[in-house]
């Protein structure tokens, strides 16, 4: 081979390192999958999955697509599957409606059929109607025992074996205190006045079921004729039976701004009194980032309080970012700190789409001048978690599904149910339980999954088991952990072969790409150096030579006289 055709070879070897270099610069980017779509060594399992990938379509650290365009689910990763959302429809009771009896009739119907139904009577735990096997459809009196006079709410809950959900609320009253006008009845003096009453309380066959009810009484306390106050004292609210009781309701706390959280709060009663007002304004921290996070981007964070069970740090935080959700839809993240916040996965239902949605899970304390969420005789707190959100507005929200996780040491030292948990969110100023599965368990831990309406401070509670559910639990838990189902050794068998495949594949396919990718591997780790450098290194290398093969073609066709 003489001098130019060595020259020739140089120049189109060092043209094809500037492309090579060049495509492998842009080779990541951020892929959507939809429920059940899949890479190599990965199944999207969640209606939403957002990850980061490399030229040959394999998983990569998010930090490699940092910067880079968000996509969105059905943009890539093939037709996301038509998923049917779960619909329950109430026809009795219907809204408003008072009953003159202790039971109702609960009637409903739902437009598919579903994993799981769940029931709630007022501020009670839910329920279970049905698990597996659910009918469309149920009509029975409801409860179980009579219901008291006053208002009530029934809720209804299912969640679909996609892992969708839906709740729906009705609100009635019972009145078992017939409102009798008894004008004739003769009173022992022939007195009368103006009584006023509050919301649920009573007169002899009377039972104020408004805000406040001004009713003409006799000296026997029987309610009568309006005709025989005339020209009586009218009386007000709070007048005649004592005085009037405020009742605060209060918004959630908004995110902390300039170290201040906000919130609303409004007296239900309408005493025009604020002697118990709570406040509407408290001081607050924003930790300072600590730490990276990962999952399709985020970062995490010191800061929160201490939580109420389980090891690890006293100060731990993580935020995890949802670069894009469509209406309608809904995106998980993951999040690496759960051995100390518990919180394994988040997952974001949107009525509209949202943009870079910030949600951070703080440890906390119980919040000041709140009660216990359990009966310290009969149930434990496992945890206190902060959960708040950023660019995510309320009409934005549909609901959020939290899965956890509760080491099982922890149930056995205190003698807990692991399936009797329940997540607790703390809203104006009182506990409420949310649906809460159990979803599986390992050696370390029992998973589980619940879903709210919104952000606030949350409690991990269990009850205590008594000596018989211990030990019926403790065995179920070890035949559970340590024997297997013949269909579960069949996919376990199935799952380790795909594994080996996929990372032969892997290795077969990326082979070339490799030394590309160890270079980078091993000089950031090694000397410090980012993947960017390198890339722009290589690429300077790769122009430095093509120019001096330039410079040395251009000599030898101008000859000797130019030298």
């Amino acid at each position: 081979m003489n001098r130019t055709n060595r020259l020739k070879v140089l120049f189109f070897c060092s043209i094809l390192i500037l492309i090579g270099v060049s495509l492998g610069a842009i080779a990541y980017q951020w892929t959507c999958l939809s429920y059940g779509q899949s890479i190599p060594n990965y199944i999207c399992t969640s209606a939403c999955c957002i990850i980061c990938t490399d030229a040959g379509g394999y998983s990569s650290n998010p930090n490699m697509c940092y910067g880079l365009q968000a996509c969105e689910c059905g943009s890539s990763g093939g037709t996301p599957p038509q998923v049917t959302l779960p619909k329950i429809t109430i026809t009795s009771p219907q809204e408003g409606t008072t009953y003159e009896q202790e039971r109702i009739l609960l009637s409903f119907s739902l437009n598919i059929q579903v994993k799981k139904i769940s029931r709630k009577l007022d501020s009670n735990t839910y329920v279970t109607i049905c698990d597996g096997n659910c009918k469309t459809s149920y009509s029975f009196m409801f409860p179980d025992t009579a219901l008291s006079d006053g208002a009530h709410t029934v809720t209804l809950f299912a969640e679909s074996y996609d892992g969708y959900t839906d709740s729906v609320t009705k609100h009635f009253v019972i009145d078992l205190i017939p409102n009798q006008d008894v004008g004739n009845q003769t009173t022992t003096d022939g007195t009368y006045q103006y009584l006023c009453l509050e919301y649920g309380e009573s007169a002899q066959y009377y039972t104020c079921m408004a805000q406040c009810c001004m009713i003409c009484v006799d000296s026997l306390g029987y309610s009568v004729n309006t005709n025989n106050c005339i020209d009586k004292q009218g009386c007000t609210c709070g007048g005649s039976i004592g005085d009037c009781t405020e009742n605060w309701q209060c918004g959630d706390w908004s995110a902390c701004v300039g170290d201040t959280q906000t919130r609303t709060c409004a007296d239900a009663n309408n005493c025009g009194t604020t002697a118990t007002k709570p406040a509407e304004q408290q001081a607050c921290t924003v930790p300072a980032p600590s730490g990276g996070g990962g999952g399709g981007g985020g970062g995490g964070g010191g800061g929160g309080g201490g939580g109420g069970g389980g090891g690890g740090s006293l100060f731990v935080s993580e935020s995890q970012f949802f670069p894009n959700i469509k209406a309608n839809r809904s995106a998980s993240m993951s999040y690496k700190e759960s051995d100390d916040l518990a919180i394994t996965e988040i997952t974001l239902n949107v009525k509209q789409e949202s943009t870079n949605a910030k949600i951070t899970v703080r440890q906390g304390n119980l919040p000041t001048g709140a009660s216990s969420p359990v009966d310290s005789s009969k149930a434990g707190v496992f945890k206190y978690l902060q959960i708040t959100r950023s660019n995510l507005p309320d009409d934005t929200l549909d609901k959020v599904t939290f899965n956890f996780k509760i080491e099982k040491e922890w149930f056995e030292k205190n003698g807990y149910n692991v399936n009797k948990v329940t997540m607790m969110r703390y809203v104006k100023e009182k506990w409420e339980s949310l649906p809460t599965l159990k979803i599986k368990q390992d050696n370390e831990y029992v998973y589980y999954k619940a879903t709210s309406p919104g952000f606030s401070t949350f409690a991990l509670t269990a009850e205590k088991a008594s000596a018989d559910e211990a030990a019926t639990s403790a065995a179920k838990e070890e035949e559970e952990t340590k024997v297997m189902s013949a269909a579960e050794q069949m996919a376990a068998a199935a799952a380790e072969q795909q594994q080996a495949e996929n990372q032969a594949k892997e290795e077969e396919q990326q082979q070339a790409s490799f030394e590309t990718n160890d270079m980078e591997s091993i000089t950031g780790e090694v000397f410090g150096v980012s993947t960017n450098t390198m890339l722009g290194a290589v690429v300077g290398l790769a122009l430095l030579v093509l120019l001096a093969v330039f410079v040395i073609w251009r000599r030898n066709q101008l000859g000797p006289e130019t030298r």
